[in-house]
């Protein structure tokens, strides 16, 4: 939220300590802004017990992919 308007959100799945991110979106305009940062850090606090993350996204989104695995250190 910023200025009490949403600009991102997340949607995940969790099972024991596992957990799928099915969806992670942020707002065009709040691109470049640590929004998407912000919003896997509130994940992962909000679920500590989780040891293993998945996610899916087409090869061809380079920034999905600069993201999940420069950023957050996902690994394919």
């Amino acid at each position: 939220m910023q200025n009490g308007r949403p600009v991102g959100g997340f949607v995940i799945k969790v099972e024991d300590k596992h957990g799928q991110l099915e969806l992670l979106f942020v707002s065009p305009r709040m691109h470049i802004k640590g929004v998407g940062f912000a919003a896997w850090c509130a994940v992962e606090s909000m679920q500590p017990e989780v040891t293993l993350w998945e996610t899916v996204t087409p090869y061809f989104e380079r920034r999905n992919l600069h993201f999940y695995v420069n950023r957050e250190a996902f690994t394919s």
